[in-house]
C-alpha cells in the first residue's frame, strides 16, 4: 500500500519536498493507515514535520476512548499530537447546519489553525477510493453539476491532499492486518441514519452483487469527468477575463456572455460570482443566473442568498451585494468638496471657458443632493421633463438612480453631471463633479 500512496502522491504532485504536513486522525482505520503510510515514505518523499489533529466530537460514550487511542498511537510514532474538543450540538443550533457540516467546519478550522501553527504546508485527510464512489453516488442522489459529480479531489485549491484517494478500504485494512496495527470503530458507522452510511451499507453491496460494480472503474470514469470539467472551466475563464469592465470585479459586458453555451456559460457565472463575492452558488442560484443573462432585459435581478444580487443594467451583468441606499444634501462649499462615502466630490474653480462642468457665480445656496420626487429639469424650447424620465432616457441603472448626485439652487435642478445642464448659467467660477465611484460616465 506504501508504494500505491507514493504512486499517488507523485501522480498528483500532492506533496513537494520539505512540506509538513498536518494529517487529520480520528483513530479509525483510514486515518490511521494514513498516518502509518506517511510516515514510512517520510524520508522518500522529503517531507518535513508530520503533526497529527483529533476532534473530540462528544457525540458519543466512546469518543473519549477514540481521542486517547490516538493520542497513543501519535506518541508510538513520535507524532506530535494537537487536540480539539468541540460542542457539535451547539454548533449546529447557532450556525443552523446539519451534524455533518457542523462536524466538517469545525474540522476544516481546526486543521487550518494547527497548519498555521506549525509552520504551513499540506493537509491530508483520509478519504480514499471507496468514499470517492460515496460521495459520487451521494450528489448524484441528491442533484449535482458534472463539476460537482468529480468529488473527492486529489488535492485542492487550499492545500488539502488526498494520498489514499486510488485505494479501497480492502487494502487499508489488509495493510493494517500486516502492520499488526488496531484501530478504533466509530459504531454510528453502521447506523443507517445518514445518507452515506445508507450508500455504504445497502446500495454499494447491491451494486457489487448484482452489477459487478468495481470502484476502479468508477474511479477512471471520473477521471476523464474531471478533464472535461477542467476544460470547460478554462474556457469560461479565458471569457470572463475579457468581458470585464477596467478593473470591477462583479460587472461583466453582458455581450460577452449572452452567446454562451451553457455548460461554459454556467462555469462562467459560477467564476463571477466567486471572484466578485467569495461565495458559491447553488445548482438553483447558477441556473437562475444564465437565464437572467440570456433574457438580458435591464431592470431584471435575482437575489442571492438573501445577501447579494445579480442584475441586468443595459449592456452589463452585475453582482454585488445588497447596501441600503443612502440619501444625502451637502451645501456646495468654496474649494475642494469630497463626500468619500457617496463616492464623488464636487469642486469650484476658476472659469476658463472649458466645456466640463458647469458656470455659477460662487457656491451660494448650491446644494448637492440625491433625487427627490417631484424633480424636473427645464430644457429649452422643450418644457420641463421628469428626472426619472431623463435618468430612463440617458439609460441610467436603476440602482444609480438613487445615489446619482443632482446640483440644485434654491428650488431649481441647474446640473445633473453627464446627463443635464441649465442652458442659461454664467459666471467666473466653474463648478465640477469628478464621481469617485464610477468613471464610465463622463461628468
Amino acid at each position: 500500500m506504501e508504494e500505491k500512496v507514493l504512486k499517488t502522491v507523485k501522480k498528483f504532485k500532492l506533496i513537494s519536498p520539505g512540506d509538513n504536513i498536518v494529517v487529520g486522525l480520528s483513530g479509525g482505520a483510514d486515518s490511521v493507515s494514513l498516518l502509518l503510510a506517511l510516515c514510512a515514505v517520510r524520508e522518500k518523499l522529503g517531507i518535513g514535520k508530520i503533526v497529527a489533529c483529533h476532534i473530540n466530537h462528544n457525540l458519543r460514550e466512546t469518543a473519549k476512548g477514540d481521542e486517547e487511542f490516538s493520542r497513543k498511537l501519535c506518541e508510538k510514532l513520535n507524532v506530535p499530537f494537537y487536540l480539539k474538543n468541540a460542542d457539535i450540538n451547539k454548533l449546529k443550533k447557532e450556525l443552523k447546519l446539519s451534524e455533518e457540516d457542523a462536524g466538517r467546519k469545525i474540522r476544516y478550522e481546526f486543521f487550518n489553525e494547527i497548519r498555521e501553527k506549525t509552520g504551513g504546508g499540506k493537509i491530508a485527510t483520509a478519504h480514499n477510493l471507496n468514499d470517492q464512489a460515496e460521495t459520487f453516488f451521494m450528489r448524484v442522489l441528491r442533484g449535482s453539476s458534472s463539476d460537482g459529480l468529480v468529488s473527492v479531489k486529489p488535492l485542492r485549491e487550499d492545500g488539502v491532499i488526498r494520498p489514499l484517494i486510488e485505494i479501497k478500504r480492502e487494502e487499508i485494512e489488509t495493510y493494517l492486518k500486516e502492520k499488526n496495527q488496531d484501530y478504533v470503530t466509530d459504531e454510528t458507522n453502521f447506523k443507517e441514519d445518514y445518507l452515506r452510511n445508507k450508500i455504504r451499507l445497502t446500495l454499494m453491496p447491491l451494486l457489487k452483487k448484482e452489477f459487478s460494480f468495481d470502484e476502479e472503474s468508477l474511479w477512471e470514469t471520473l477521471q476523464l469527468l474531471k478533464y472535461d470539467s477542467e476544460y470547460l472551466g478554462k474556457e469560461a475563464q479565458k471569457v470572463t477575463e475579457k468581458a470585464y469592465f477596467s478593473d470591477k470585479r462583479g460587472e461583466i459586458k453582458l455581450s460577452y456572455l449572452k452567446e454562451l453555451e451553457y455548460p461554459v456559460l454556467s462555469r462562467a457565472v459560477r467564476a463571477i460570482v466567486k471572484r466578485a463575492l467569495s461565495v458559491s452558488l447553488s445548482k438553483k442560484e447558477t441556473e437562475s443566473l444564465t437565464e437572467l443573462i440570456k433574457k438580458g432585459e435591464t431592470g431584471k435581478r435575482v437575489n442571492l442568498k438573501r445577501k447579494y444580487e445579480a442584475f441586468i443594467s443595459y449592456e452589463s451583468f452585475t453582482v454585488k451585494e445588497i447596501k441600503e441606499k443612502e440619501k444625502y444634501s451637502y451645501p456646495v462649499l468654496p474649494g475642494d468638496n469630497i463626500y468619500e462615502r457617496h463616492g464623488f466630490a464636487v469642486a469650484l474653480c476658476e472659469n476658463h471657458g472649458e466645456k466640463d462642468g458647469i458656470a455659477v457665480e460662487d457656491t451660494e445656496g448650491i446644494i448637492v443632493r440625491t433625487r427627490m420626487p417631484g424633480d424636473k429639469v427645464y430644457i429649452k424650447n422643450t418644457g420641463h421633463k421628469k428626472l426619472q424620465d431623463l435618468f430612463t432616457d440617458k439609460k441610467v441603472p436603476k440602482e444609480e438612480r438613487d445615489i446619482y448626485p443632482v446640483i440644485v439652487k434654491g428650488d431649481e435642478i441647474i446640473w445633473v453631471p453627464g446627463l443635464y445642464k441649465k442652458s442659461d448659467m454664467n459666471g467666473s467660477c466653474r463648478l465640477k463633479v469628478r464621481r469617485i465611484w464610477d468613471e464610465k460616465r463622463g461628468c
